[in-house]
């Protein structure tokens, strides 16, 4: 099988807006999948076993929503037609620009599901254009088996998370030319939806703090897509319902740095305090740090300031 003939043909199957050009992308979210499906909350995390929270090598960091590093319970998918792909969606601005985009790291309680030529299952990351034309968009995908990726483990409403990274064999490059990132996992449905059946709720999540603002969609920023038919029109979807909201898919996009430069966007897998949100002298919020003196939220609570030039 061709594997990037394949699940790019799939990728412009699910980004081409409906009722727009043929070559145009859609970035938009069209609404909120208010859904009555699983949600089941971990009482603790377990300390990861043997493929858990991996040093990633010198260069190498995480982009991603914070909280996304964090489960604390398993999603189910909604019973719906032409349910395909699950996913986080993050605008980029020019402090990403030159990272490369080598792999995906994530967590799975169930399987993805048998791969074939009809129906592909793997992970990707997506890079949006600017332009929103079809021959423009970058992607680092990876079709997957059964056997290369390890489940997380429950026992007791105990959770023993273990971590996945998967590298593409084609990373692309972050520029001004690329608007956001879309990644996560394509897979095929689970009908099963007995509560003893994990494959039929297999997406880990994290929950946003009470300090943190859940993204709005319109912003561009989603932490949980759903892909499938809702009511009757067919698109990707806010995640939602009354008992799994607001949550973030346990996925982020692996970068390397620019001539090995340490930068920290997004998550830390060390654990470490990291650079959550930045601020100017007079307390506005910044998308990013600009020349001066910037208030610098860390991850712990704390604050410092930082002079750039």
């Amino acid at each position: 099988m061709n594997m990037k003939k394949t699940l790019l043909s799939m990728a412009a199957m699910l980004l081409l807006a409906t009722g727009a050009s043929a070559q145009k992308l859609d970035l938009t979210v069209a609404g909120e999948a208010n859904v009555d499906s699983r949600f089941n909350k971990f009482e603790q995390v377990a300390a990861p076993k043997t493929n858990g929270m991996k040093k990633l090598k010198d260069g190498d960091k995480l982009l991603g929503f914070p909280c996304s590093a964090t489960p604390v319970g398993n999603i189910g998918w909604p019973q719906v037609p032409d349910a395909a792909s699950a996913a986080s969606q993050l605008m980029l601005d020019e402090s990403w620009y030159g990272y490369n985009v080598i792999g995906i790291r994530y967590l799975l309680l169930g399987s993805l599901g048998e791969n074939t030529e009809e129906t592909p299952v793997g992970v990707y990351v997506w890079g949006m254009p600017e332009s929103q034309k079809q021959e423009d968009l970058l992607a680092a995908e990876k079709l997957l088996s059964e056997g290369d990726y390890e489940l997380c483990v429950v026992n007791d409403q105990q959770l023993t998370a273990n971590w996945n990274e998967t590298y593409f064999d084609a990373p692309f490059e972050l520029s001004d030319k690329t608007t956001a990132l879309r990644y996560g996992f394509m897979y095929v449905q689970d009908t099963n939806n007995d509560d003893e059946n994990l494959a039929s709720a297999p997406f880990l999540v994290g929950k946003f703090g009470e300090d943190e603002e859940f993204p709005d969609p319109n912003s561009g920023n989603a932490p949980f897509l759903v892909f499938g038919t809702f009511g009757e029109k067919q698109g990707w979807y806010q995640y939602s319902d009354a008992s799994a909201f607001p949550y973030a898919l346990c996925v982020q996009v692996i970068v390397r740095t620019p001539n090995g430069e340490t930068a920290i966007l997004g998550v830390d897998a060390s654990g470490k305090a990291y650079e959550k949100q930045y601020y100017s002298l007079d307390g506005k919020k910044l998308s990013a740090p600009q020349k001066g003196i910037n208030v610098v939220k860390m991850s712990d609570g704390t604050s410092k300031k930082v002079l750039v030039k």
